[in-house]
């Protein structure tokens, strides 16, 4: 406001904000003055009689204007309706991503790798790209340097997410030509302030095009107004109450996805599941039970098929697959507080990593499958049923310590 040259800075005001504001006080039966002195200054006070609350009734004011103030739901409001490509090949991951991105009044599409990003960039325009790193196909860091070698890419906004988060790897990130870096599992205040640094110019004056120019239909209208936008494709509705992972976004067939649970009101406060960890996700997930819940339902069902993914990479000797499930499986751990599952995918992903001899590998692939079956028991028991629930089966144990062994 001091660079404000407006009539109004210079010669004050017309005074309608006292106006209203003494109407408002008289009308709940109180008092409002000024006191003023020349050369020291005024004093505009109110008085108001008023009944206490009850104690159920009482806010603490403090906390929850701070929370207001430092919520990254809240800050990130100037950017409902900007049009973000994720791309990520755990679902698990996906689905996180897609909470935090919604619940922001973002519009997100998803692509499972490198390549499938280039393909939807080159079909259409979108704001800003986050990025994995580490993806079957094509990883994050051959997809950047494609995309910055197109016309339409040098100047597009690319956040790279990644759960390696050593000083190398953020060079890489930086030298691929990604424009900042943010480590998983991310924080929504992070990841609010990457948005608010980058977003703002391309989501609000759209000055180019990422992709060739093309009739689109227009987007579904958000939940709430947001600023005028160009027309594009229909994209996943900003917010919904839960997120549902589409078979197209997904690419696995819709059978063996999980079935979304109805509004199950599990009080955040009363979740407590043995080798979770769950206080940073509540505060990732904006501290929505049933949000959590479907998160955590989602992580069980894609436990069922690492063991099996990772068996099939050792037995095609496929090493970099093997370390890629290992550092995904630690990346979604982490993202939804499994503890000592995210330790076993350390402790693993850095023995392929060091060319560890097979004994010490099967020796902590052993741990790791412990840890799922134990995390996939200590779900089954403490999630609440969900109605018509695709029931994903249990990790067999048995079945893959015998193919390790052979």
């Amino acid at each position: 406001s001091q660079a404000d040259e407006t009539n109004t800075r210079r010669y004050g005001g017309t005074g309608l904000g006292l106006a209203i504001s003494k109407r408002q006080v008289e009308l709940m039966g109180g008092e409002i003055g000024v006191d003023s002195s020349a050369g020291e200054g005024s004093t505009f006070w109110f008085s108001l009689r008023l009944d206490p609350a009850a104690p159920e009734e009482r806010l603490d004011l403090k906390a929850a204007a701070e929370a207001l103030v430092e919520s990254p739901f809240q800050r990130t409001l100037p950017l409902r309706g900007a049009e973000l490509l994720l791309v990520e090949d755990n679902p698990t991951n996906q689905e996180v991503a897609l909470a935090i991105l919604r619940k922001m009044g973002l519009r997100v599409e998803v692509a499972n790798h490198g390549r499938e990003a280039l393909d939807k960039l080159r079909a259409r325009r979108f704001d800003l790209v986050l990025m994995d790193l580490h993806m079957p196909v094509m990883d994050g860091l051959e997809a950047t340097a494609a995309i910055r070698s197109e016309d339409w890419g040098r100047d597009l906004p690319i956040i790279a997410m990644t759960a390696a988060a050593f000083p190398e790897d953020r060079q890489r990130v930086l030298d691929a030509g990604m424009n900042v870096y943010l480590c998983k599992p991310v924080d929504p205040r992070q990841l609010a302030e990457a948005l608010l640094c980058w977003l703002p110019e391309r989501a609000l004056t759209k000055p180019a095009v990422a992709g060739p120019e093309a009739a689109e239909p227009a987007l579904i209208p958000p939940a709430t107004p947001t600023l005028p936008r160009a027309t594009a494709p229909a994209l996943i509705p900003a917010a919904p109450p839960t997120p549902a992972r589409s078979d197209a976004l997904a690419g696995t067939p819709a059978a063996t996805h999980p079935a979304q649970p109805e509004a199950l009101s599990v009080p955040a406060e009363a979740l407590h599941i043995p080798g979770f960890d769950l206080a940073a996700t509540r505060q990732r997930l904006g501290d929505d039970p049933d949000l959590l819940v479907s998160i955590l339902r989602h992580f069980q069902h894609d436990l069922t098929d690492w063991p099996a993914q990772f068996d099939r990479a050792r037995v095609m000797a496929e090493p970099k697959e093997a370390v890629r499930l290992a550092h995904g499986l630690k990346g979604a751990a982490a993202n939804v507080g499994a503890t000592r599952v995210q330790a076993a995918a350390v402790a693993l992903e850095a023995a392929l990593k060091a060319g560890a001899a097979p004994e010490r590998v099967d020796a902590l692939l052993a741990d790791g499958l412990d840890a799922l079956q134990a995390a996939q028991a200590a779900l089954q028991a403490a999630l609440p049923p969900a109605p018509a629930v695709a029931t994903a089966g249990a990790i067999d144990l048995a079945a893959a310590r015998a193919d390790l062994a052979e």
